[in-house]
């Protein structure tokens, strides 16, 4: 009978050895599982951090285009002002003392002579070109350009 205890005793011995080092092994296994759960949070953690410095350098380039396509609206405008006020110019400018001799002594009909260095490589003359160009009708001072 104290061998059968002894043998029993040896053997719920040795079952607590070996569930001792299932024990160890589980435990490491553990801090392994946590080790790489804390990593895979510090991970996330650092990707929202991330996503939301994105999200505000989204929202700044959106405001900057937003004031930037304002300016070039403006700008746009103011272009086309200048050149509404240009064309009205053009077309009311008074003449002056010597275009309105120049257009006395000519009839209702002007010659435009411009000259022009032509350097076309098809044109086999080289230097001053008069270009002679016909005006049909010149608007003087007492015609509304209407």
């Amino acid at each position: 009978m104290q061998s059968e205890i002894e043998q029993r005793a040896s053997m719920s011995q040795h079952e607590v050895d070996e569930l001792k080092e299932k024990l160890v092994d589980m435990e490491h296994q553990l801090s392994a599982v946590q080790r790489e759960r804390d990593e895979a949070k510090e991970e996330k953690d650092a990707a929202i951090e991330h996503s939301r410095s994105f999200e505000g350098r989204e929202l700044a380039l959106q405001s900057r285009i937003c004031m930037l396509e304002g300016m070039r609206r403006g700008l746009h405008n103011r272009v086309m002002q200048l050149s509404g006020n240009i064309r009205v110019f053009v077309r009311v400018r008074p003449r002056i003392q010597c275009e309105i001799e120049q257009l006395s002594s000519s009839s209702t009909s002007s010659e435009l002579v411009t000259t022009s260095s032509s350097s076309s490589s098809s044109s086999s003359s080289k230097g001053n070109k008069k270009d002679h160009r016909r005006i049909s009708r010149a608007l003087v001072p007492m015609n509304t350009g209407e």
